[in-house]
């Protein structure tokens, strides 16, 4: 029964975690002073607004990271420090904020669809799908167990990761519990007359703390552990 109740406070508390008001602003590096119009290929005449769209959008990419992805279009939030899929109509109103930094005159319609039809042709599309093997985002930063090296390093643009594990990682984290758990599902098969170390790794959810420990299939190479403690 404990460890029903501790499953159910972690789910919601996951849920809070990636349930988060959309905010625009989330999305631009802000900048010390307000833009001047030219930098940001805005043109101004008898009062009125036009824009060369390919030097807008051009701009625009110094203050945001945004990558396709097929026909999805995932922009960095660099408050919650990962990359997340936006709609289109969330896209419009990123850009809208950046246009009307200067002056909440400059938009219309007419503008508006000038630079996202030059955004759409613009964009890169990623390089990697977000579900490569060895590559873990935590509250904290990126694990990187790809290589032969282990790193570990703050979350940025370049590692996409359509996913975000509601962890903090410490590499010198205990794992008593999921260890006692280990130990009893591990069993030996014998292939090419070497012991092969098997493990069937399930999730472990704890009230206080939830750890993992990754080993590999061959006892003589080096044991990789890492473990993960709750944020809350």
């Amino acid at each position: 029964m404990p460890m029903t109740v501790g499953l159910k406070i972690n789910l919601y508390k996951i849920q809070e975690v990636f349930i988060m008001k959309f905010k625009p602003e989330n999305y631009i590096k802000a900048v010390k002073k307000t833009p001047q119009l030219k930098e940001m290929g805005i043109v101004e005449k008898d009062s009125k607004y036009d824009i060369i769209a390919s030097e807008f959008i051009k701009y625009c990419m110094k203050r945001i990271a945004v990558h396709q992805n097929e026909e999805e279009f995932w922009f960095y939030n660099y408050k919650t420090q990962q990359y997340e899929q936006l709609s289109d109509s969330r896209i419009r109103k990123v850009f809208f904020n950046m246009i009307c930094e200067p002056n909440d005159n400059i938009w219309n319609a007419a503008i508006e669809k000038k630079y996202i039809d030059y955004f759409r042709r613009y964009v890169t599309e990623f390089q990697t799908t977000g579900y490569e093997p060895g590559i873990l985002q935590f509250t904290n930063g990126i694990l990187d167990f790809s290589g032969e090296n282990v790193t570990f390093a703050k979350a940025s643009p370049k590692y996409f990761c359509q996913f975000r594990l509601p962890y903090e990682y410490h590499e010198d984290a205990e794992c008593p519990q999921f260890m006692d758990f280990l130990d009893a599902i591990h069993y030996h098969v014998r292939s090419e007359g070497q012991i092969v170390s098997c493990l069937r790794i399930a999730p472990v959810v704890h009230p206080h703390r939830c750890s993992c420990r990754l080993m590999p299939c061959y006892p003589d190479t080096v044991l990789f552990q890492h473990a993960v403690v709750p944020v809350w």
